[in-house]
């Protein structure tokens, strides 16, 4: 289909092809979109890794939609505005840092989240911080070829308090009333 001809009233597949042909056209010429995109890998495999309960992936996908759509509406204000008008000019500039200040303002949405997912999960920052470094680690299966490293979660092997209160592991040695 040519561009000259509307965008309306077409196929979904037509509309779908736009949309992937915009996306193409963003990620080949804009490093900040590849290095969110990398950043996006990056953050999929360790939640792949650590594996939170469900709301916590559904978070994340909001997240890294909004930064990715913060980002598109970035590149096509920049664009529009630079074939409207090619000189600089201080109006211009004002538009143009508005659109990246709502890029870093998913961005810093999306940290947050990230923040509130260690904080709020005991021992992830263990697991995370303890990747195996051999490949003594892998779990072998005769099922599945490779699976994620198995790594044990320090957090749960701590020695477990006493009921009491006031009891501790190392208390009994000087405390009678602690078993």
């Amino acid at each position: 289909m040519r561009h000259d001809q509307p965008a309306k009233n077409q196929s979904f597949a037509r509309r779908l092809a736009f949309a992937l042909a915009g996306f193409g056209q963003a990620l080949r010429g804009e490093r900040s979109l590849q290095t969110q995109l990398g950043i996006l890998v990056g953050v999929v495999a360790v939640l792949g890794y650590v594996r939170p309960p469900a709301v916590w992936w559904a978070l994340v996908s909001v997240c890294a939609a909004g930064v990715i759509g913060a980002e598109l509406f970035n590149t096509a204000i920049e664009r529009l505005a630079d074939h409207l008008h090619p000189d600089l000019h201080p109006q211009i500039r004002i538009v143009k840092d508005c659109a990246a200040a709502a890029v870093l303002c998913a961005a810093l949405g999306a940290a947050g989240v990230g923040i509130a997912l260690v904080w709020s999960s005991p021992g992830i920052g263990v697991r995370v911080l303890s990747w195996p470094t051999s490949i003594k680690y892998l779990h072998r299966s005769t099922r599945s070829a490779a699976r994620w490293p198995v790594v044990p979660n320090f957090a749960a092997m701590a020695p477990k308090r006493s009921r009491r209160p006031g009891c501790w592991p190392g208390r009994r040695r000087y405390s009678s009333h602690c078993p």
